[in-house]
């Protein structure tokens, strides 16, 4: 017989995490790409929604660490994450953006040619504050001033790509413009950045609901039981990707994949997350 779990959540003075992905690289598995790269100074780039990730302007996220896909390098390039506020005017804005963090900066390793990630945990993690709507993830990559020669390195990209990629650098003092329309276009050049940051998901004393997620595991369909009414249930993937939902207390989950997911419950004007497992 099968075990259903009913899990009842008290929740009191509870804070724990939530770790998202913001990424547009469709696929783990990079891949070499025509895009160039030189000596100079470069800028490569991604623009992220925040709510597209399920986080709202409420949510004070915390970035700890990012990810590049590098296919060639030398002569000690370095890479520099550095986090912007921007708006929906981005790029003609950026010379107005607000600088909300950098990382520390760090040695690209040797590549010859075969693509692969690199991930850089961040000495000092970057807060990106509630109320903020869209951020800009810049990698800046320089030469190292103890290396022996002009550093290069040729960032790879993915398969597929949900959004574009932004570039600017290479010998002179140019705007950001996408792969597409930069001279000559790169149109394959899907800059395979990340970062992973975490959600803090807390609850205050006074905000005493008692309610049931119900089953977990489940094949089918989620329940939410609680004596306060259910304004809303959203489901998102743990990249942070928001799925379906659902205004009642139930919400079919029938057709998503094997794994484990979020549901942020709405109750009384309220939010609160949860963790389930789709099996």
């Amino acid at each position: 017989m099968k075990k259903t779990y009913l899990i009842s959540l008290l929740l009191f003075s509870i804070v724990s995490q939530a770790q998202i992905i913001l990424t547009h690289n469709i696929g783990t598995t990079p891949i070499q790409t025509i895009m160039f790269s030189c000596s100079e100074q470069e800028n490569w780039a991604r623009v992220f929604v925040l709510e597209d990730f399920g986080i709202t302007t409420e949510d004070e996220f915390t970035i700890n660490s990012g990810q590049i896909a590098i296919s060639t390098s030398y002569y000690g390039a370095t890479a520099q994450f550095k986090i912007y506020e921007i708006d929906i005017d981005f790029p003609n804005s950026f010379p107005e953006a607000t600088l909300l963090g950098s990382s520390q900066v760090d040695v690209i390793p040797v590549a010859n040619g075969f693509p692969r990630i690199l991930t850089y945990n961040f000495t000092t993690p970057i807060v990106i504050p509630a109320a903020v709507e869209m951020i800009l993830v810049e990698v800046e990559k320089r030469d190292n001033p103890g290396s022996a020669g002009s550093a290069a390195a040729y960032i790879s990209g993915s398969e597929e790509d949900d959004d574009f990629s932004w570039y600017k650098g290479c010998g002179g003092n140019y705007p950001y413009d996408t792969t597409i329309n930069i001279s000559p276009p790169r149109p394959n050049a899907r800059f395979y950045i990340n970062v992973t940051g975490e959600l803090p998901l807390s609850v205050n004393d006074e905000d005493l609901i008692s309610f049931s997620l119900y089953p977990n595991p489940s094949q089918d369909e989620i329940h939410i039981q609680s004596k306060e009414k259910i304004d809303l249930i959203k489901i998102y993937s743990v990249q942070g990707v928001f799925l379906k939902e659902s205004f009642s207390s139930s919400i079919d989950v029938s057709e998503l994949s094997n794994g484990l997911y979020f549901a942020k419950v709405y109750i009384n004007g309220k939010r609160f997350t949860k963790k389930f497992i789709k099996s």
